[in-house]
């Protein structure tokens, strides 16, 4: 049964889809709106007035939940929505360029302002300070959970709007909602507003089809959070913050036993962002395609965290130039982007030596593609699987005297210390092995295991979920670990 304290916001237990409260509380929310009428095909004015209803149902509880989650920021969400909102048709109604300019450029002034001021002040404050000698000041500033997000969402859409490739939404709710909208509001999927606005000028509901897709990404979701990432985090988090009292095997398997940490924690989130939408009848774009499987850099950003690739390359690489000038612009373009996409991740040097790292990967994955295609395709897949591994190192790092330190126990590596590890790690050596096969396990398996799954009748669906929850409670802790990306 809910208590009161489930409707008010604790700092310290934040509303994440893994807990308990989150799968009552959605599961009201849920009932109240199947239970909305939809509207009659024989009466516009009736369909209309339906999915009004539906959609401020909606754009309510996005807000609670957002509430649930980072606080009174929510205010800030709000108020971000009424300024893109009317600063978006300013600039789609405006007969004259310099005003069009003008309007996207106090946009941009705004949603980049705040997310610079919460993220990144500090930082900057901090390099300055060490750069010139000089004691810098540490502002006492709490990031709001998701804003990295919200605010790419609301960079697309005025930008698309500016270019003319989109018509301002007519309605402030339905702006509203898209930037609210609770499944992906956290940490995605990045969603572009014509791919779901479009999908709220006729709330249609859920149909059955949509509630077995629904709850099985949901279960599939839960799975791979509660039961891979989860488990594993205790042991990665020791790797990289307690690595003096490991062996360099040790610290070896924490290696790959957190790039399936990172995997499964962030395509379990999209999965479960995927499947509550879907129970709502709304569609939301793939966020993962076989990462870990890719035959080249280039491949593995077109597979990994997919909607935050394309937001780079559409909004970011292209309008630096692209490919258009020439190799060395190209290749210039490239670590540009990924070196802001690195500071986008995290305002520390490490995930800015990161993205200098994937820009140089992709420079050299671009110069030496004829070279990749002649090689054997099980060699370039085992390449750039650890090219990607060892910059998951720099990634989770807490410093850069961290990174340098974990790697040097790495070294100490011995194959005498192999046999003591697996048998004092065992669950840890298990799980990974068990994770890396599923990672790698041929496609045509898990879309087919996929398929049957969604065949199963509503009912066998609902009774799995239930299960699986029921479990997952029981195996958590108290509290439940926060997503990875929950941070960026």
């Amino acid at each position: 049964m809910l208590k009161l304290d489930a409707f008010i916001y604790d700092a310290h237990r934040p509303l994440l889809f893994t807990s308990g409260t989150f799968l009552a509380l959605f599961a009201l929310f849920l009932a109240g709106f199947i239970a909305l009428p939809f509207g009659s095909a024989r009466s516009v004015a009736s369909d209309r007035r339906a999915t009004l209803v539906k959609i401020a149902y909606l754009y309510a509880f996005s807000l609670f939940f957002y509430y649930k989650s980072s606080g009174w920021f929510v205010g800030l969400l709000v108020l971000m929505t009424l300024a893109d909102f009317y600063l978006a048709r300013l600039i789609a109604h405006s007969q004259k360029l310099w005003l069009r300019r003008v309007g996207l450029c106090a946009s941009l002034a705004t949603s980049l302002g705040l997310l610079a001021y919460f993220k990144y002040a500090n930082f900057f404050s901090d390099s300055v300070g060490d750069l010139f000698g000089l004691r810098s000041e540490h502002f006492d500033i709490v990031l709001p959970v998701g804003i990295s997000f919200y605010t790419f969402q609301s960079v697309s859409y005025l930008v698309d709007v500016y270019r003319g490739r989109l018509a301002p939404a007519n309605s402030l709710l339905h702006y509203g909602l898209y930037l609210a909208f609770f499944p992906q509001l956290i940490a995605g999927p990045i969603v572009r507003a014509d791919a779901l606005l479009s999908q709220l000028e006729q709330v249609r509901g859920p149909n059955s089809l949509d509630v077995r897709a629904g709850l099985y990404r949901v279960a599939l979701g839960l799975a791979k959070k509660c039961l891979i990432a989860d488990y594993l985090a205790g042991y990665c988090d020791t790797v990289f913050v307690d690595y003096r009292a490991l062996t360099g095997t040790e610290v070896v398997l924490g290696f790959y036993a957190y790039g399936l940490q990172i995997y499964f924690d962030f395509s379990g989130y999209s999965d479960m962002a995927i499947g509550l939408a879907r129970l709502l009848g709304f569609s939301l774009p793939e966020n993962f395609a076989a990462p870990y499987s890719a035959r080249s850099l280039s491949e593995f950003w077109q597979r990994w965290h997919i909607t935050l690739s394309t937001w780079l390359r559409d909004y970011l690489y292209v309008p630096l130039g692209g490919n258009r000038h020439g190799p060395r612009r190209r290749d210039a373009n490239l670590v540009i982007t990924m070196l802001l996409g690195g500071l986008w991740h995290g305002a520390a040097w490490h995930f800015v030596l990161w993205g200098l790292f994937h820009g140089v990967g992709l420079v050299i994955d671009k110069r030496w593609c004829g070279l990749e295609l002649s090689s054997p395709s099980w060699l370039r897949r085992f390449a750039t699987l650890h090219f990607v591994l060892f910059g998951w190192i720099l990634f989770r790092a807490p410093s850069l005297e961290d990174f340098r330190n974990v790697l040097a126990r790495a070294w100490e590596l011995r194959v005498t210390e192999l046999f003591v590890v697996l048998g004092a790690r065992s669950d840890v050596v298990a799980l990974t092995l068990m994770g890396w096969a599923l990672v790698f396990s041929p496609a045509a398996l898990a879309k087919y295991a996929g398929e049957r799954a969604r065949r199963l009748p509503v009912w066998a669906h609902a009774l799995g979920a239930v299960i699986l929850t029921q479990l997952l409670l029981e195996v958590s802790d108290a509290a439940p670990t926060p997503f990875i990306y929950f941070q960026f």
